[in-house]
């Protein structure tokens, strides 16, 4: 039978799962009786007999504030024994030992133990280090806010949710307040939540789950005991005393019995007053109190933009139900432990449990060839939670430099963040650079990674005794790597879904009545066929009409925080695959959705352009300069680009008219996404060498083409980010480059379809000056033309 553990500020509830479904177990105020010399905690049995005058109880809910507090999971709780000394140990040994003592049989049960959503990875190390010495065999860990949301799934039932439905959770029982929105979508046919990395400090890009520090269970209730008594000895046994479980269990408005508290070697029943549940539910703690808190969280965007509510916490329950409104659920107190033991029932059979997001890891490495690039380690991604991401076998490589001071630099992928560790090492008598191994494996937390380094086997001692330098993220120091490339950047293409309304209540329609690409709708106030609202247009608008709008199609390169884009693209992409028969056609309308381009369609691209001879068209060409958004399809694309020059020196590949069309879709690659710059050096500059081989014939002169070509040079010149030498002054390819863009090339103006502002100068001239690293800040101002987006 799995068990579901979750420990809150003043107790710890255990349920059951599978066939003992209905076991549920919980005490407040678990405490434990100070041991004496060999003697282990006795936990939970308040009214042990001794022979001599018993010591402080030991309250498990006060050793997990100090691990909580503590930050790095190494806390160490420290108490006075019989004989007048201090002793201590670990929290996380005295937690396990809480655990074990009070539900015997969770030690060899899959037994998962509920944990907030920003506990870092130093703690969950420990925390199941702590566990696994006190004998737990089959313990995990699990974020609260899951723990809670499969639960709300198995209560209200599955079949009464979306895929894309999103869930907000505010948990006043995590140790901090927290709210966390989780997005339902569907593993192996089964609704299950995705968890979205929590933020971390100066990243906007994450959702920020922690309400702040100051106001939390573990502090109100101990505050407001400190309000109601009469003097210290009173306090402190309500705190943590033999009865003090009973005087928890009366706040909570659970069942409880009488309170006892000892004075001079007697007892004296003290009254509980039920004017005290009043009093906190709203009592204050450093001037803020639940209302101020609640106010704080309905104001939150996030908060609103869920599709559903879900409440949880002693401070919700002491509330009067009346200040919620409907779309406020209230929810059970045994929610955490009960989701968690289904978790835990889950593992077993096999069956989904959830999503969570992996953030990615690169490591830095100084290229031979000049310059650095980060090296892929984990990617970034969705993975099914509680598994641990590793690479597949140690990476080759990578060589040492004999230094003393060994750096290195790790990158997360999600938020950028680059850290670095320094570590000193000796010197080694090898007069070459000594081979390394990488090895990594990633947790999907907050971002936790750990990376070790290594010679190879026939350096084994490269790093002296240590053998292996040893990466943990968290233990590293902040890092900014310098780079003064100030060429083109990413201009994503916005869809109009992402910021017309009335091109999105469209599509709305479109997909509910499943209608095909020819069918009409009022748009403007005229009337237009859907397939011209769905590929790009902006200079000239559907009607043949000038506009100077930016040019976009309904969906982009750009990515939308929306999951509802997401669902809508999925239907248009069905509704292509659907009714589109002409292989054409399919291939337009699939490439016109940018980055929303279904994977099946990047799939079918891959396998055209991995095979020897492809049965191609343009819209097949078009397609990777608009769906291929990763480094290795663009790379894939490159491979063909460069096989299929081999004949001729450019890609004339089934025939001459295609050329043009492989150099669009490479500069718009480069132009519309992130990582497109991260292929090898070498590719690229043998690309920029078919272009010039091409430019020399007289079917290059057609001012389209020319735009293409000036084009793929300035979206190259990405290739210089991370300081890497991409036609460097004074090479042969580089005074190439120079005398296409200035002589081969007709001299052409700014497309107007591509740039904001025209100017009086050339379309050559400008690539020309980013080219020589000559720009001014007007040509920079004029690249922001390029960015298009109505908002």
């Amino acid at each position: 039978m799995p068990f579901g553990i979750d420990i809150f500020s003043d107790g710890m509830t255990c349920a059951g799962s599978g066939e003992h479904a209905n076991c549920q177990w919980k005490d407040y105020g678990i405490i434990g009786l100070t041991p004496r010399q060999n003697e282990p905690i006795i936990w939970n049995n308040p009214r042990a007999l001794r022979s001599s005058k018993q010591g402080p109880y030991l309250s498990l809910t006060d050793i997990w504030s100090q691990f909580m507090l503590n930050g790095r999971g190494d806390a160490r709780y420290s108490w006075q024994r019989f004989d007048g000394l201090a002793d201590e140990l670990p929290a996380v040994n005295l937690i396990a030992d809480a655990i074990k003592q009070n539900i015997p049989q969770s030690e060899l049960r899959n037994t998962v133990i509920a944990i907030e959503n920003n506990l870092n990875e130093f703690q969950q190390d420990a925390l199941l280090k702590g566990l696994k010495m006190s004998g737990f065999t089959k313990a995990e860990l699990l974020w609260r806010p899951i723990a809670i949301c499969l639960y709300i799934l198995n209560q209200a039932g599955r079949e009464n949710f979306n895929e894309y439905d999103k869930i907000a959770i505010v948990d006043f029982d995590s140790y901090y307040p927290e709210i966390t929105v989780l997005t339902l979508k569907y593993l192996h046919d089964e609704l299950v939540p995705l968890r979205s990395l929590p933020k971390k400090e100066n990243h906007e890009d994450a959702f920020d789950c922690q309400l702040g520090t100051g106001f939390n269970n573990y502090r109100l209730k101990r505050d407001f005991i400190a309000s109601i008594s009469t003097n210290r000895e009173t306090e402190e046994q309500l705190k943590c005393g033999p009865f003090s479980g009973e005087f928890f269990a009366f706040m909570d408005s659970d069942n409880y019995g009488d309170c006892f508290i000892e004075q001079d070697l007697s007892y004296s029943k003290l009254n509980f007053e039920n004017v005290w549940r009043n009093n906190i539910a709203n009592h204050s703690l450093d001037e803020i109190n639940f209302h101020t808190m609640r106010q704080k969280i309905r104001d939150l965007e996030e908060y609103n933009s869920a599709d559903y509510t879900f409440w949880n916490g002693f401070p919700v329950r002491v509330q009067d139900s009346n200040i919620f409104s409907a779309e406020e659920i209230l929810i059970d107190n045994k929610a955490v432990a009960e989701g968690a033991a289904d978790y835990a029932q889950r593992r077993l059979e096999g069956r989904p449990t959830y999503l969570d997001t992996l953030p990615g890891l690169e490591i830095f490495s100084n290229l031979e060839s000049g310059g650095y690039k980060f090296f892929l380690l984990i990617e970034k991604k969705e993975v099914e939670g509680g598994t641990k991401e590793r690479i597949k076998e140690k990476m080759p490589g990578f060589k040492l430099d004999n230094t003393e001071l060994f750096e290195s630099v790790l990158r997360d992928i999600t938020t950028q963040e680059t850290k670095i560790l320094r570590t000193p090492i000796p010197l080694h008598n090898y007069d070459y650079h000594v081979p390394l191994l990488i090895d990594a494996e990633m947790m999907p937390a907050n971002g936790h990674a750990i990376v070790t380094i290594e010679g190879d086997a026939d350096h084994i001692n490269v790093f002296g005794r240590k053998k292996r330098i040893q990466l943990d993220w968290q233990s590293m120091d902040k890092y900014e790597i310098p780079d003064n490339y100030s060429g083109p950047e990413v201009y994503p293409v916005r869809g109009r879904i992402g910021d017309d309304e009335e091109c999105r209540n469209i599509v709305r329609e479109h997909v509910s009545n499943s209608a095909r690409m020819y069918y009409s709708y009022t748009y403007r106030n005229r009337q237009v066929k859907y397939q011209d609202l769905h590929k790009p247009w902006g200079f000239l608008d559907p009607w043949g009409q000038k506009i100077l709008e930016p040019t976009r199609a309904m969906f982009g390169a750009y990515i939308e925080e929306e999951d509802e884009i997401q669902v809508l693209s999925d239907g248009m992409s069905k509704l292509i695959y659907d009714f589109e028969t002409d292989i054409k056609n399919r291939h337009k309308y699939l490439n016109y959705m940018f980055r929303y381009a279904p994977e099946s369609f990047r799939e079918e691209l891959r396998n055209l352009y991995s095979s020897e001879n492809p049965d191609l068209n343009w819209n097949t060409v078009y397609g990777v300069g608009r769906a291929f958004y990763k480094a290795r399809d663009f790379e894939l694309f490159v491979d063909f680009f460069l096989k299929k020059s081999e004949e001729y020196g450019y890609p004339a590949y089934p025939d001459g008219g295609y050329t043009d069309k492989y150099i669009w879709a490479f500069f718009r690659c480069l132009c519309y996404y992130e990582e497109t710059n991260l292929i090898p050096l070498e590719k690229a500059e043998k690309v920029i060498e078919c272009i010039i081989k091409f430019s020399a014939i007289p079917g290059s002169r057609k001012k389209q083409t020319v735009k293409f070509i000036l084009s793929a040079v300035l979206f190259s010149l990405r290739f210089r980010t991370n300081g890497r030498a991409f036609l460097a002054a004074a090479t042969q390819l580089r005074l190439d480059v120079e005398d296409l863009v200035q002589n081969t090339l007709p001299q052409i103006g700014y497309p107007p379809a591509m740039f904001a502002d025209q100017r009086e100068d050339t379309l050559n001239d400008f690539v020309y000056r980013f080219l020589t690293e000559e720009q001014t800040n007007e040509d920079i101002e004029a690249l922001k033309g390029l960015i298009t987006s109505m908002s």
